[in-house]
């Protein structure tokens, strides 16, 4: 239903809203995913989503509740440079117990 959403350009958020994703998208769909997010967001706005920490994409397989799919991800730097190329800001990388890493990253300017 993402990818499709993101193929497609129809997200329906409000952009005074924080937005959020979670990464299990192939790596070009990722990028075509912040790039839509981008262009709905204000600046100033929060973007909250979870991805890997480094580079992978083999489309390692992953289980979630049960459900195995396949799991792509880039690096933080990756992703800070994704983020920039379409207005956003890194602002902070967290790593939990459970090795989830969440990214939280501000609009800053009109995408690029």
């Amino acid at each position: 239903m993402l990818r499709a959403a993101v193929r497609r350009r129809s997200w329906k958020w409000r952009p005074d809203k924080p937005a959020s994703l979670h990464t299990y998208l192939r790596p070009e769909d990722a990028i075509k995913a912040i790039a839509s997010v981008s262009r709905v967001v204000k600046i100033g706005a929060p973007f909250l989503f979870t991805s890997g920490s480094v580079d992978g994409f083999d489309g390692k397989a992953g289980t979630m509740n049960g459900v195995t799919f396949p799991y792509f991800s880039y690096s933080v730097d990756s992703y800070r440079r994704i983020l920039g190329n379409h207005g956003f800001k890194l602002i902070d990388v967290h790593a939990d117990s459970g090795n989830n890493t969440y990214y939280l990253a501000n609009k800053t300017e009109p995408q690029k």
